[in-house]
């Protein structure tokens, strides 16, 4: 996602710009859902992406008990959309000449001229610059700053996405159509629908639990059981 990203930034202040994916079929159907931001609106807007049928709006969000019952609401429209939605708007603003599948990365060389870049099967391909957008275990960074490695981020979650229809009525009419959060002690259970694979709504559901000895707010450094009132938004960042 972020090479596309890459990509499409630069296309759009006159770069010539190839995209070279590791895998060799195209990445979609695959990942589950994104909060639509500001920030990622306007990204989107400025690289030329843009947010036509981008994903499902929703009014709300609500925090429910164990029951089932609404303990909170916060009125907060949103627009949810899913990786796979990101990746075909991002996709369609690469030409199909400039973006090539089954090229994984070895090695770059560099000097006053540009890079070389080789991969596998002896390609080489050479350039002024190269960014390595291919993910937490990116071979490109893994060459460059080796000393840079994943961190345990104290949590660990759990994802799911059901088809709409899949769910109960009970549930189409309830927590479907909102952003929904339920919160035993030390875990946060969210889910809210999402624009699917060819169209399809489905149900995006993430659980996570903090371990006892990690029960810390990532914003105030102190020992909470919830974020839900962090920054009076509930779980902004999310």
């Amino acid at each position: 996602m972020s090479g596309l990203f890459s990509a499409a930034f630069l296309r759009q202040i006159g770069w010539d710009v190839d995209v070279y994916e590791r895998s060799s079929v195209e990445l979609v159907g695959r990942g589950a859902g994104i909060t639509g931001h500001p920030e990622l609106l306007e990204a989107l807007e400025a690289s030329g992406a843009g947010t036509e049928m981008l994903g499902i709006e929703v009014p709300k969000r609500i925090a429910i008990d164990r029951e089932g019952r609404i303990t909170d609401e916060r009125p907060l429209r949103q627009i949810l959309t899913s990786w796979d939605r990101l990746q075909r708007l991002l996709r369609a603003t690469i030409d199909e000449a400039h973006y090539h599948l089954g090229w994984n990365f070895e090695r770059v060389e560099q000097d006053e001229r540009g890079v070389r870049v080789q991969f596998s099967g002896g390609r080489v391909e050479h350039a002024d610059i190269l960014i390595g957008g291919d993910g937490i275990r990116s071979s490109v960074r893994a060459q460059m700053a080796p000393e840079v490695q994943p961190v345990y981020a104290g949590y660990y979650i759990w994802r799911g996405a059901p088809n709409e229809a899949d769910l109960a009525p009970e549930t189409l009419n309830s927590i479907y159509p909102l952003f929904t959060f339920y919160l035993p002690r030390q875990q946060q259970v969210i889910t809210y629908p999402i624009a699917g694979f060819n169209g399809v709504s489905i149900s995006s559901g993430i659980a996570w639990r903090i371990p006892q000895s990690c029960a810390r707010c990532a914003w105030t450094k102190r020992a909470c059981s919830t974020n839900i009132r962090c920054r009076r938004r509930w779980c902004a960042r999310i």
